[in-house]
């Protein structure tokens, strides 16, 4: 089935994240998802979305007419379950054509203090996107658009300038806190969170859970921190093997010729 071009819907989405990546977007992910959304977010391009990075690419560059390419297609299949909410990259920057063409959803912005968040960044995305060999790991798609949106788009490649890279964030937040109105707007510091369910549920006029379970808190930074030392090891184990192999190789083929 190859996908057709729609008229934008104005249905789709009704729940839009602002906020940058390690501000506690997928806790907000989970939690929307237990409230009963559907929500994207970047983990949904490595696990299933791929070729969604090209639709974002052209999203950044205003060349998407329709964002429900997006959240109503995986793989070119119409989904019968599209995603009803989106936090973190790559929609966050494109928040503001999203709030276009889904006028009636409501924008969350999740943040945090800029030293702990570029802290954060650095550990863990950064190094995913810039050491050897773990950037070789994912997907070159992806690599490449999050490189265009992230590093470059946003950052200007100047993101181990810290100041600059805080300012940006900063910058980021006051904008959107400044542009999108006060009634679709919820600022959210997960970091600060002693409310549970409370500010989240009220804003999206939603009950809140009632089998008490406690409000999520994922993507813990040693977590990812020691998932990251494992991808390395595992990619510097596969370069020694090849390199063992094509060694072994090439000495066979000089020794037949000697």
């Amino acid at each position: 089935m190859t996908t057709q071009q729609s008229p934008p819907s104005s249905q789709t989405i009704k729940v839009i994240g602002a906020g940058f990546g390690r501000t506690g977007t997928l806790s907000l992910k989970e939690a929307l998802n237990i409230l009963g959304y559907k929500c994207y977010h970047w983990q949904e391009l490595m696990q299933k979305n791929i070729p969604h990075s090209k639709l974002w690419s052209e999203a950044y560059d205003g060349k998407l007419a329709d964002f429900d390419l997006i959240f109503k297609y995986s793989k070119k299949e119409l989904e019968t379950d599209p995603y009803t909410a989106t936090v973190d990259w790559p929609s966050t920057t494109v928040y503001e054509k999203l709030m276009i063409q889904y006028p009636d959803a409501k924008v969350i912005l999740t943040l945090r203090d800029g030293e702990s968040w570029y802290k954060s960044m650095l550990s863990t995305l950064y190094r995913v996107s810039h050491e050897f060999p773990i950037r070789y790991i994912v997907p070159r798609q992806i690599y490449n658009m999050g490189f265009k949106l992230i590093w470059t788009g946003t950052f200007h490649n100047r993101f181990l300038d810290k100041q600059y890279a805080i300012g940006i964030y900063n910058r980021h937040n006051q904008m959107v806190q400044q542009t999108v109105p006060k009634d679709r707007l919820l600022v959210l510091d997960l970091s600060k969170n002693t409310e549970g369910w409370k500010p989240l549920c009220e804003f999206l006029n939603v009950a809140v859970p009632t089998d008490g379970r406690a409000f999520p808190r994922l993507n813990d930074m040693k977590k990812i921190e020691k998932m990251l030392k494992l991808f390395n090891r595992i990619g510097w184990s596969v370069i020694g093997i090849v390199s063992t192999v094509v060694i072994g190789a090439i000495t066979a083929c000089v020794l037949r010729y000697m």
